[in-house]
């Protein structure tokens, strides 16, 4: 695994500079410079740092606060060096120095949990509360150290404070610094573990404890056994502390817990994107073989732009830079191509077939008509064939044209408004029971010209059934026609808005004739009664399937005599026979 080989190379390392910062520091002490092995940790450190720098990328507070970590050990060094060198001769300064070491003692186990914490958060401004938490915490373990020689309850010195660099021991603030960092050092190891989505990486999450493993065993010599002398090796708190954090933070960079931007320009050598990175001035860092050159204003402006007519660019705002990469559009533009070849085709053939269904619901709408007009025809061929024998009769005996040229209208109107009705029943669906008042009304106009006294009351909202509608209007207007030689009054009403009624009120009407009528077109759809009373006949009509009143359906069962002449005849046929 490429991680472990890597991981093992940098453990390497760090075991040397362990060797060798204690070999150095030996022979150092041995010749009077006690100060020897300082500059190779600073080095180290130093390096460190600029790791840091190239290696992450910016990921919110990632980067920056890794940096904090190292030159916080920086300056835990530094202050080693004015201790020893600086100021020997000052003591009090040189005690508040080895205080001071607490400063990043403390600052560094917040500062990398907080790193690790904010790592996968988008960019932007992290949450304060934190931080404030966190470094508040902080703060107050530094408070506690500075202020030392007040209450003694970091370091206690059991000789007075003149000799507090040789005997001294330790007390609860010390405890609690150390409960501290080390806590905070093993909360952060376990928080890039769960926050690793690698499992590949994941299993490598003892390698960063091998820091600890060596580092921790040294420090506990160097604090409670002051014994800095192994053989030929010299080692001091100091140096091992920063030596164990920068072991472990550069583990975790070579496991891959921490990201960093390693291998980008390998990446973009190989990869077939066209593709390329830039700094925040847009000068170009990374760039693959087959990227276009580019100018500061195309790589700064987030966005899509063309270049050429198969080349889109595309450009984004990365952390720390500009990301841009070319998209080939030469086959989708070739497919567009073809496609529009294919929608004018199409097209033309969408031209056909609309046509062709145009054609077909002409046709249909026509066939539909010539099947109404044939049903019309159907329905109206007595009426037709009565027209042309009256005005044949006419032609032959003028004394009857009058007579028979008004029988004629009536018998027009009855052809015109059924017709009507039937278009507007096959249009709509039903027909308003106002058009059913309009047709009868029409009817009765040309009644009164026959010499019959007419009334109506046509005031009905309701809608009808188409077929009940027409059923109704042929009934009413046989009612009419075969008594119209004797009958001399007719009242009409029409009422009702949900289910409508059709009262018929007929004076010298034949209940014989009108009775065949009602037995001629009987259906449950239409319930019809009738009640004769001195020579006038009242009639219902319930439409909208109503059903009669069972008082009324009794008396339109009972047979009642009339007083009009039975033996009279409609257009010469006998007793009221149909026409």
């Amino acid at each position: 695994m490429q991680e472990l080989k890597k991981t093992g190379r940098v453990i390497g390392l760090f075991i040397f500079i362990f060797l060798a910062g204690g070999m150095v520091a030996h022979l150092g002490a041995r010749y009077g410079f006690y100060l020897a092995s300082t500059p190779l940790y600073l080095a180290v450190l130093v390096v460190m740092i600029y790791h840091f720098a190239e290696s992450i990328a910016d990921q919110g507070m990632l980067r920056r606060l890794l940096l904090l970590i190292g030159w916080c050990l920086l300056f835990h060094i530094f202050l080693r060096g004015l201790k020893y060198h600086a100021f020997f001769e000052y003591d009090t300064l040189r005690r508040y120095i080895w205080y001071m070491y607490y400063i990043p003692i403390c600052l560094v186990p917040p500062t990398g949990f907080l790193a690790v914490l904010l790592m996968d958060e988008p960019i932007g401004k992290p949450k304060k509360k934190r931080f404030i938490v966190m470094y508040l915490i902080a703060a107050v373990l530094m408070l506690i150290v500075m202020t030392n020689d007040l209450h003694q309850l970091v370091f206690r010195f059991y000789a007075g404070i003149e000799k507090w660099n040789t005997t001294y021991g330790y007390g609860i603030g010390f405890a609690a610094v150390s409960v501290w960092q080390y806590g905070l050092y093993s909360a952060t190891l376990v928080l890039l573990v769960r926050k690793c989505t690698l499992a590949s990486v994941k299993r490598l999450w003892w390698l960063p404890l091998i820091p600890f493993i060596i580092g921790m065993p040294v420090i506990i010599f160097c604090v409670f056994l002051r014994n800095n002398h192994f053989g030929i090796i010299s080692l001091s708190f100091s140096e091992i502390y920063c030596w164990m954090l920068a072991f472990f933070w550069e583990c975790c960079l070579c496991t891959g817990l921490v990201p960093t931007n390693h291998m980008h320009g390998k990446l973009m050598n190989i990869s077939s994107m066209d593709a390329q990175i830039a700094d925040q001035t847009g000068r170009v860092i990374y760039r693959s073989q087959g990227a276009a050159d580019l100018t500061e204003e195309q790589i700064t402006t987030p966005g899509n732009s063309m270049l050429g007519e198969d080349t889109i660019l595309h450009c984004i705002k990365i952390p720390g830079g500009y990301g841009c990469w070319q998209e080939d559009i030469s086959e989708i533009n070739e497919n567009s191509r073809k496609l529009e070849e294919i929608r004018g085709v199409l097209e033309e053939e969408s031209e056909v077939l609309r046509l062709e269904n145009e054609w077909k619901e002409n046709q249909t709408a026509t066939l539909e008509r010539s099947r109404l007009y044939d049903t019309i025809a159907s329905d109206t061929s007595v009426q037709s064939a009565l027209i042309t024998r009256l005005a044949e009769e006419a032609e032959k005996n003028p004394a009857l044209y009058e007579k028979n040229a008004r029988t004629i209208c009536f018998l027009g109107a009855y052809i015109k408004r059924y017709a009507n009705l039937t278009l507007i029943g096959a249009k709509d669906g039903c027909v308003h029971a106002a058009e059913m008042g309009m047709a009868i009304g029409e009817s009765l106009r040309y009644m009164k010209n026959l010499q019959i006294q007419v009334d109506s009351m046509l005031r009905s909202d309701a809608i009808l059934k188409t077929e009940t509608a027409l059923l109704a209007y042929k009934i009413v207007n046989s009612f009419f026609y075969r008594n119209l030689e004797w009958m001399t009054g007719v009242y009409v009403s029409l009422l009702g808005d949900a289910e409508a009624v059709l009262k018929l009120t007929l004076e010298g009407a034949s209940e014989a004739v009108c009775r065949d009528v009602i037995e001629q077109y009987r259906t449950d759809e239409l319930p019809v009664t009738m009640l004769a009373e001195d020579e006038i006949l009242y009639i219902r009509l319930f439409m909208n399937g109503t059903e009669a009143r069972p008082e009324e359906e009794e008396n339109a069962i009972q047979p009642y005599s009339v007083h009009a002449d039975p033996e009279r005849t409609v257009s010469g046929k006998e007793g009221g026979a149909e026409v």
